[in-house]
């Protein structure tokens, strides 16, 4: 494989993404071009597979050719060898300038040829001006739309059947928005009903029914779990584990030996693990938080040396996210208190930074408009609450690599409503 196509692939990407530069990018950037990629080619590349091609993570693999075919795709092209073939930009040979002059007989016909585009144009540009104009009179109300969802199982992976009334958009662009994240949105004709996408993953979303830009009607849509659920994250699809091989007896995760077997990687692989459960509990206002777990990292070699692991309160806005690391990776962390994100590339993460072979023991609890966090009952940080009313609807927590969970306790001010092993 060439490294200057793959270079020129990914700068095709960020270009189109206009995220700014990728050395820049967060998790989160991360885990939306996952989204994109997936509705885009329904191929799933993980972030973690994103991070390793980017050089985020340290990976001295070339990608497979799937991914390269799905990238490609992403961008615009058939297939990888399809976008190979493609010369660069600077490579492509401007056609040479011939002076008017040295076809006289053509100049004449020239200036008629020209006037008739013109002509066309200025016919074309009139009639989308005059047309724009009666859909703003004549557009209705929002109450002339409807939009609902349907989750057709309870189950992880999951598909959404969106039912919509968009008659009176007219000839008007309509596109659904399936979360907060306005690069998750899909054109569906105005003059059907229904459209359905498939969820990998649990969480919260904000649906929204968009005309011509403006959202005409929205409603929340949770993705929920069936009690604990523990997947793998791996290309196309994450590896669901079954209940007998993640829920032990008195914690749930599994082992260096066990992620091994399970996807015939040596210890040179950086696999994810994560484990979720979504609406299972009374929702809890983030003003009235008190959440405490165990955890320990069981793999932590070759590209896993970091061993991050993100703890997420999944919430109805942004997530409340606390990364944990190696000292020495504290600067790729992100903390977010469920509003702002706070990059450890720009600010001293260093507390989150612990080594994470032996149990350790992760809280946060608010209290006067703060949130403070505590490392095995030390407070490392503390940021103020968000400003809207967010409510903890689930859990959940990444290892890179593998990792084990205990003593899973969420309290409502002084009322337990969730406690696991």
């Amino acid at each position: 494989m060439n490294n200057n196509e793959l270079s020129r692939l990914l700068a095709s990407i960020e270009k189109e993404l206009n995220w700014g530069p990728a050395k820049e990018w967060n998790n989160r950037d991360f885990e939306r071009l996952n989204i994109l990629i997936l509705e885009r080619t329904k191929v799933s590349l993980s972030s973690s597979t994103l991070k390793r091609i980017w050089g985020k993570v340290n990976y001295n693999n070339q990608p497979s050719l799937t991914t390269l075919d799905a990238l490609s795709r992403f961008a615009g092209f058939e297939s990888w060898r399809e976008f190979c073939r493609q010369p660069a930009a600077s490579d492509r040979s401007a056609p040479p300038f011939i002076p008017e002059a040295a076809f006289p007989g053509k100049r004449k016909k020239s200036y008629v040829f020209a006037f008739t585009i013109l002509m066309a144009v200025l016919l074309v540009i009139l009639f989308k001006v005059f047309n724009s104009r009666q859909n703003i009179t004549s557009s209705p109300d929002h109450s002339a739309y409807s939009f609902t969802s349907k989750a057709i199982t309870r189950d992880i992976p999951n598909s959404v059947v969106f039912n919509y009334d968009a008659r009176a958009a007219g000839t008007r662009p309509v596109m659904i928005q399936q979360s907060w994240d306005k690069t998750r949105r899909n054109s569906v004709p105005a003059g059907k009903h229904q459209f359905t996408s498939i969820y990998y993953r649990p969480g919260f979303y904000q649906a929204k029914l968009i005309v011509a830009n403006e959202v005409v009607k929205e409603h929340p849509l949770l993705i929920p779990t069936k009690g604990w659920l523990g997947l793998l994250a791996k290309d196309p699809a994450p590896v669901y584990l079954g209940e007998e091989e993640f829920l032990h007896q008195d914690h749930l995760g599994i082992s260096a030996e066990f992620l091994r077997q399970k996807l015939s990687q040596d210890q040179w692989e950086a696999p994810v693990a994560e484990f979720y459960n979504v609406g299972n509990f009374v929702p809890v206002p983030i003003n009235s938080l008190s959440f405490t777990v165990d955890l320990k990292n069981t793999f932590s070699a070759g590209a896993s040396k970091c061993a991050v692991i993100n703890v997420q309160l999944i919430t109805d806005n942004q997530p409340l996210n606390i990364p944990l690391s190696m000292p020495g990776c504290i600067s790729n962390l992100y903390l977010s208190n469920g509003e702002d994100d706070i990059s450890g590339r720009s600010n001293d993460l260093s507390s989150f930074g612990i080594a994470l072979g032996k149990w350790t023991r992760v809280s946060c609890k608010t209290s006067n408009g703060k949130i403070d966090y505590l490392i095995n009952d030390q407070l490392v940080y503390q940021t103020k609450q968000p400003k809207k009313k967010v409510k903890i609807l689930g859990i959940g927590i990444t290892f890179q690599g593998g990792g084990m969970i205990k003593n899973v306790r969420l309290w409502c001010g002084p009322k337990l409503v969730f406690s696991s092993y």
